[in-house]
């Protein structure tokens, strides 16, 4: 039995990873974010939803984050919920 590969997508080239993943300086895009309603509803309303640009200022828990020009201070059990392609983008 052989085995068939498929070519990646362009837009695979860069996977969905944690908010937490990213280190100091590493900028990404914001892919989804995913969560309880009450957690999501509150990060869409600081700025963090898909498609926005985002600069990892100082991971850690609590990260700062750059976004639009502003920083954010976000704790470690929100980050999980942020999945950004990294590698893309800037802020």
């Amino acid at each position: 039995m052989s085995m068939m590969t498929q070519p990646i997508a362009d837009s695979d080239a860069f996977s969905l990873v944690p908010l937490s993943m990213m280190r100091s300086g590493q900028s990404g895009k914001i892919g989804e974010v995913v969560g309880c309603g009450c957690v999501v509803q509150r990060l869409r309303e600081m700025g963090l939803r898909a498609g926005a640009c985002v600069q990892m200022v100082r991971a850690g828990s609590p990260c700062i984050l750059k976004l639009d020009g502003q920083k954010l201070c976000v704790r470690s059990d929100e980050m999980t919920a942020v999945l950004v392609r990294t590698g893309v983008g800037r802020s």
